[in-house]
């Protein structure tokens, strides 16, 4: 039952937009588009497991939310909140760090697998919509 919870979860929020009229022969190759997608996402990791919110923050777009899902909860919306949020899980969890266990990269969605070591959960998985060369939004879920 988890599991078709999370999937669920997933699907929900990978595929929020209506495909009609949308011609998939047409799109462009994906490999340019998830390359540079998933090259993004690693430096925001390697900024998170350096603790530099900064930078973190700097990889999200001006606009972008970090929404817990399932329950679809925004933890924080734009720069402002984002940098405020990652500045307060550093110093609440000096220690913390990601270890990417498996990554799932099409066009521009990044779906990692982490390890956390060194904070309250010992999983999270996290789905990035990456846009124009940042972050558009993140989808986490904890484990």
């Amino acid at each position: 039952m988890r599991r078709s919870t999370v999937l669920s979860a997933f699907a929900a929020a990978a595929f929020p937009f209506s495909t009609a009229g949308v011609s998939l022969a047409a799109d462009p190759p994906a490999a340019a588009g998830s390359e540079a997608a998933a090259e993004i996402v690693g430096r925001e990791v390697a900024a998170y497991n350096a603790h530099d919110a900064a930078t973190v923050t700097n990889l999200h777009g001006p606009n972008a939310a970090l929404t817990l899902l399932p329950y679809g909860k925004i933890l924080a919306s734009g720069s402002e909140q984002l940098l405020a949020l990652f500045t307060k899980s550093f110093k609440d969890f000096p220690g913390v760090t990601l270890t990417l266990e498996k990554q799932f990269v099409l066009k521009n969605v990044v779906v990692n697998h982490y390890t956390v070591t060194g904070g309250s959960r010992s999983e999270i998985l996290s789905i990035y919509d990456v846009q124009n060369g940042v972050i558009a939004n993140e989808w986490v879920i904890l484990g």
